[in-house]
């Protein structure tokens, strides 16, 4: 079932437009994250659909139901907002049970609720603390807590983790994603890190200057790039432009790829993954000319000249053994990628 519908929402700023035609669809207890650059429009959309923002045109629909013109504390939502928003004269259940007070919920049943969202996010031995005691992470999770004491239908994540540092935004992202799978929660979230996007939700929606360019799982935008946008925006490809020619694909520079396997006979573009492509000092492939080697521990990314256009490879990084292990700038090497590897794109 349908938890949110959005038909056609457009968000205008006098002649600004934020949001253009938006249609999407998130089932029940689904994620779905809204990813793009900064100005795209993605957090635009979630406040509308949180009741914050009101669309221009278009109608927001939760549980099959027209919510359009409520105000927020009208809708069966939760937002998590990015600087968590936590009241810092209150302990953390009462925080939790700021919502339910609001909503006229007795003391003891109150008490009790937010006890139990608590124990969800695995703070209940924190409840008589106050936010200034809490790290970060811990921050974050009484955040969450008081948006699952409400029961939401839908639940608004805005830019959850960009507050918390590397290793701990790791540890939190994992303890999301397991929540909302184990809860069912059905979920949105607004990000613009491509990591958070990729490993925590179902489906991803793409968006750019107001506009979705692409919309599916993980996997799809990341093997199947609708554009050259999508290409260059999701992961790391090389996105190399040119024409299509009978033997190949010829670049801008006149450097001649392999035929691609998939795309449009008249595109503008050709699109390969770095970790796509094997790099050798001899075999089969195109030649070209090592630039610069960049050591990753795991992993070694190449930047190779085939003429005037730079190409990017990333592979394990060889033993000492290996051939490529006393390789140099300026060294000759042969690139070889499949052709189902590649894609042929336009804009």
């Amino acid at each position: 079932m349908k938890s949110l519908e959005l038909i056609n929402i457009r968000k205008e700023y006098g002649d600004a437009v934020a949001v253009a035609d938006m249609n999407m669809q998130i089932q029940r207890g689904e994620l779905v994250a809204l990813l793009g650059p900064s100005g795209c429009g993605k957090t635009t959309t979630l406040r509308m659909v949180a009741g914050f923002i009101a669309p221009t045109e278009g109608s927001v629909l939760l549980d099959g139901h027209n919510v359009t013109e409520l105000a927020p504390y009208d809708r069966n939502t939760a937002l998590v907002f990015q600087s968590y928003a936590l009241f810092p004269h209150m302990t953390v259940a009462q925080n939790v049970g700021f919502g339910l007070e609001m909503r006229k919920v007795g003391r003891s049943e109150r008490e009790s609720q937010s006890l139990e969202a608590l124990k969800r996010v695995r703070l209940d031995h924190l409840a008589d603390r106050y936010p200034r005691q809490l790290s970060g992470g811990q921050q974050q999770r009484v955040a969450l807590a008081r948006g699952l004491v409400l029961n939401p239908a839908i639940f608004l994540l805005d830019e959850p983790l960009s507050n918390l540092d590397a290793k701990l935004r790791g540890e939190v992202r994992s303890e999301i994603r397991s929540l909302q799978q184990s809860l069912e929660l059905t979920t949105l979230m607004v990000t613009h890190d491509q990591e958070e996007a990729l490993t925590m939700s179902d489906r991803l929606v793409l968006m750019e200057a107001g506009k979705v360019r692409q919309a599916g799982t993980a996997q799809d935008l990341y093997e199947r790039p609708a554009d050259s946008f999508v290409a260059d925006f999701i992961g790391r490809s090389n996105v190399i432009e040119g024409r299509v020619e009978a033997e190949g694909f010829q670049t801008v520079s006149g450097a001649l790829l392999p035929p691609a396997a998939a795309g449009k006979p008249d595109a503008r573009f050709y699109s390969v993954r770095p970790e796509k492509i094997d790099i050798t000092r001899d075999g089969p492939g195109v030649e070209g000319a090592v630039r610069e080697i960049l050591y990753l521990g795991a992993q070694t990314e190449y930047t190779v000249m085939l003429g005037q256009t730079p190409l990017t490879v990333v592979a394990a990084t060889p033993g000492p053994d290996d051939a490529l292990a006393s390789l140099r700038t300026g060294e000759p090497v042969r690139l070889h990628w499949s052709g189902d590897n590649a894609r042929l794109l336009n804009d």
